[in-house]
């Protein structure tokens, strides 16, 4: 999948957002990264082995791992099409540090 990356994904982080006194208002969502991207649309469910579901996954990412990348985190979000996604695991294909999946699903 290295060769097909030809969509734009935006990763973004939880900031907490304070008001003129240093008080904590709310969190909003900030940029992390913008990377290009592979995109498989997945239909179903993913399970345990006591066939108990464990998360629905929409779509997989796969990006070329860099320094950025290898901060994505759980609880970051990616934007894709206008559309946020929670990340449901991040895995380095290979263990080699090129190429990474991102697993999403449709925040509701």
């Amino acid at each position: 999948m290295i060769g097909s990356k030809r969509e734009r994904i935006i990763v973004q982080r939880r900031t907490p957002a304070t008001d003129n006194y240093g008080d904590f208002m709310e969190e909003t969502w900030s940029t992390y990264t913008t990377v290009w991207a592979g995109v498989k649309e997945v239909r179903g469910k993913e399970f345990t082995a006591q066939d108990k579901t464990v998360s629905e996954v929409s779509h997989r990412f796969f990006i070329r791992y860099s320094d950025s990348a290898g901060g994505i985190q759980a609880d970051d979000r990616i934007v894709y099409r206008s559309e946020n996604y929670n990340i449901i695991s991040i895995v380095d294909i290979a263990g080699r540090k090129r190429e990474m999946e991102i697993a999403v699903k449709l925040r509701d």
